[in-house]
């Protein structure tokens, strides 16, 4: 009986706080806010890759994306797109103990008319990962699967900043 009291007590503060939590401005990861004025979107200039995450991320926001630029009431412009890699340590033999993995994108948004709606700004991500001799190929796929990652992340970012800036 107990048991019972004490599961039925921690399912109603769970609602409880599921409940209040979106009044009081808290979104889960993922859920934008996007004016719908925007939509269509045309993404001009992502890599393939970044292109299918950002427009995922559009339509999970209920924003349609277009392929046909004129269509588009807005243009969400990728300025430039880099990728890096850097030595953060070595080992005690001047060989690679760490990497640092560097995603970084720099974006603005123009209306049809070509009128600024979000100022060029840049997103940036930053990943290390340890390197080890004996596993080459798996930290191949380590640093891959981060990329992907990071890439996700990168068009997260740049979401919330279309979010707080289109407000």
């Amino acid at each position: 009986m107990k048991h019972l009291i004490r599961t039925s007590l921690v399912a109603g503060l769970l609602l409880t706080i599921l409940v209040a939590l979106p009044g009081c401005g808290f979104h889960l990861r993922g859920d934008y806010a996007l004016p719908p004025s925007i939509s269509p979107v045309y993404i001009e200039g992502a890599r393939q890759d970044l292109h299918a995450d950002l427009s995922e991320l559009m339509r999970s926001a209920q924003i349609q994306v277009t392929s046909d630029q004129p269509e588009a009431s807005s243009t969400l412009r990728v300025r430039r797109y880099r990728s890096d890699r850097r030595v953060l340590a070595l080992d005690s033999n001047g060989k690679v103990a760490e990497y640092g993995l560097i995603e970084e994108l720099r974006f603005d948004m123009v209306d049809a008319a070509g009128k600024e709606m979000v100022a060029e700004q840049a997103v940036r991500v930053l990943q290390s990962y340890i390197n080890t001799e004996e596993q080459v190929l798996g930290k191949q796929q380590e640093e891959n699967t981060l990329r992907r990652s990071m890439r996700r992340d990168l068009a997260a970012q740049t979401m919330r900043r279309l979010q707080t800036q289109l407000k």
